[in-house]
């Protein structure tokens, strides 16, 4: 099994006081697999869920996710989300 290292930046986040704006959807972690990426997201809620591209959100639907981002579109906009300290 191999060992997966926590960017400095995401770990530095981490551990800063009030860091990320708990009202807010955060995105905490990207997944690549051989065919597709997969999301970690902090909902507003405070729930964590997993989403994959085309999923939709109440903020969006996912059209493109990246090493540490995502882009939201909704009604014509599109919005891009990154992972803290990124």
């Amino acid at each position: 099994m191999s060992e997966t290292q926590t960017p400095p930046e995401v770990a530095a986040a981490a551990s800063v006081p009030a860091a990320l704006d708990l009202s807010d959807l955060t995105l905490i972690g990207v997944f690549r697999g051989p065919e597709s990426a997969r999301v970690l997201l902090r909902l507003p809620s405070g729930q964590i869920a997993e989403h994959a591209l085309g999923d939709q959100l109440s903020e969006g639907r996912i059209v493109s996710i990246g090493e540490d981002w995502i882009t939201l579109a909704r009604n014509g906009r599109e919005t891009v989300l990154r992972m803290p300290g990124a």
